[in-house]
Formats: structure tokens, sequence, C-alpha cells
């Protein structure tokens, strides 16, 4: 399911070009955002926890890397 099908973005295609889209998060979206924050942060500290601080900061140091390469 997309998420504006989901109820979870709204779209609004700009007056000036119509090429341009403006997306926001409806209320709905905000809500489960504020509900998920707090399950997310805790598997966060699971997994720093896990592997702790210094393996962690190595992962998302990887991960941008990966990104970085990837970007065209």
């Amino acid at each position: 399911m997309r998420m504006e099908e989901a109820g979870l973005i709204a779209k609004e295609r700009m007056d000036h070009d119509h090429r341009r889209v403006n997306v926001t998060l409806t209320v709905r979206a905000k809500k489960l955002c504020k509900k998920l924050a707090p399950v997310i942060d805790a598997k966060y500290e699971e997994i720093e926890a896990l592997i702790g601080v210094k393996q962690l900061q190595s992962f998302y140091d990887a991960l941008d890397d990966l990104s970085q390469h990837l970007e065209p």
C-alpha cells in the first residue's frame, strides 16, 4: 500500500510549477511517529548495549560511506 493511500502523506501540486509536488505528513502519520519513537529508541539502545557505542558508530560510518558511493 502506498503512503498516500494509507493516509500517511498528502500531496499537493504547486500552483506556479505543476512539476513540483509538496508532500506533507498527515495527522495520522504524526501520531504514528509519536507512538513509534519510544519503540525505535528502545531498539537503538538495545543494539548499542549488544555491540557497544564504538562498534555502532563504525556501522553508521560504513553506512554513510556506502550511501555516498551509491549516490549518482
